[in-house]
C-alpha cells in the first residue's frame, strides 16, 4: 500500500500478543499469517494493557502467575477515556506524519474501537470488529437481569486501596478472580451508564455464525441494532469458527480481503 496506514489492534480479554503471533497444537508451533498480512497493509500498534494478561492465566495455570508478580494498575488504568488518550499520545509521531488509522478490535476490544474512533474520528479511516459484543446501547437488554447488574455494581466499585490488597494476594484464586472481574465489569459499567453514540466512521464487522446460533437473540438483536443505527455498518459471518485468535487465523483471507476492498473504495 502506498498510503500511510497504522492499524491499532485491540485484543479481547485473555488474549496476549503472543497468541496473535502463534499457537501450539499437538506440540507443534503454528505461526499466524494474519498479523503478517496486516503488516503488509500498514504498520501495527498492539494495545496490551497489563491487566488484560490476568485473563490469560486461567485457574488451571495459576502457577504461571509467577511471571506477573509485578501487576501494576489501579482504577485510573481502567478508564476507557484515559486509555484511549494514552494510545493517541503514543501514536502522535504517526499522526504528525499524516498516517491514517484503521482500528481492529477482537471481542471486548470492540468497546475500545468504538470509543477511540468516535473520539478521534478525523484521523481514522474505518473500523474492523471481529466477534465484538455488547456494543453501544444494544447492551441495555443484558442489564435488565438483576444478577448481572449486581455483578456490574459490585466489581466496578472497587477502590484503589482494595485493588492493592488483592494484588498482594495475587496467588490466591479468589483474589485473581476479583482482579479479573474488576477490569471487565468496570468497562461494562461505563458502557451501561453512558450515552453511547453510533459509530462516526464506517465499520466492518465479522461474526462467528456458531456464536450467533449459541447466543441466538442476544447476538442477533445486537447485530440488528448496529445495522439500524449505523449508516455505514457492514457485517460478514464466519462458518464453524470459534472465538480465539488461532481460529480467526483460519478465516484470515476473508478479513484481509474485505479490509483491502474498504481501502480501495476509500482511495480509488
Amino acid at each position: 500500500m502506498t498510503n500511510k496506514i497504522l492499524i491499532i489492534l485491540f485484543p479481547g480479554f485473555g488474549v496476549s500478543k503472543k497468541l496473535w503471533d502463534s499457537y501450539i497444537i499437538k506440540n507443534k508451533i503454528i505461526k499466524h499469517d494474519f498479523i503478517k498480512q496486516l503488516k503488509n497493509i500498514g504498520e501495527l500498534y498492539f494495545y496490551e494493557p497489563k491487566y488484560y494478561n490476568l485473563f490469560y492465566y486461567t485457574k488451571d495455570k495459576i502457577d504461571k502467575l509467577l511471571y506477573h508478580k509485578n501487576i501494576n494498575y489501579n482504577n485510573d488504568d481502567l478508564c476507557i477515556d484515559k486509555i484511549c488518550d494514552t494510545i493517541f499520545n503514543d501514536i502522535k509521531e504517526y499522526i504528525n506524519q499524516n498516517y491514517k488509522l484503521i482500528l481492529l478490535g477482537h471481542s471486548i476490544g470492540s468497546y475500545f474501537v468504538h470509543y477511540f474512533s468516535n473520539k478521534y474520528y478525523k484521523y481514522c479511516l474505518f473500523n474492523v470488529i471481529i466477534d465484538g459484543s455488547c456494543l453501544m446501547k444494544s447492551s441495555d437488554y443484558i442489564y435488565k437481569y438483576d444478577k448481572y447488574k449486581k455483578l456490574v455494581d459490585k466489581y466496578s466499585d472497587y477502590s484503589n486501596e482494595y485493588i492493592e490488597e488483592l494484588k498482594k494476594d495475587i496467588n490466591n484464586e479468589k483474589s485473581l478472580d476479583k482482579l479479573m472481574h474488576n477490569s471487565s465489569y468496570k468497562l461494562f459499567s461505563f458502557y451501561n451508564k453512558s450515552t453511547i453514540e453510533p459509530f462516526k466512521i464506517p465499520t466492518l464487522a465479522f461474526y462467528n455464525i456458531e456464536l450467533i446460533k449459541k447466543y441466538d437473540d442476544l447476538r442477533l438483536n445486537e447485530i440488528n441494532y448496529l445495522v439500524k443505527n449505523n449508516k455505514d455498518f457492514k457485517y460478514i459471518t464466519f462458518i464453524k469458527k470459534t472465538h480465539f485468535p488461532h481460529h480467526i487465523e483460519d478465516s484470515r483471507n476473508i478479513i484481509i480481503d474485505n479490509i483491502k476492498i474498504m481501502l480501495n473504495n476509500i482511495f480509488n
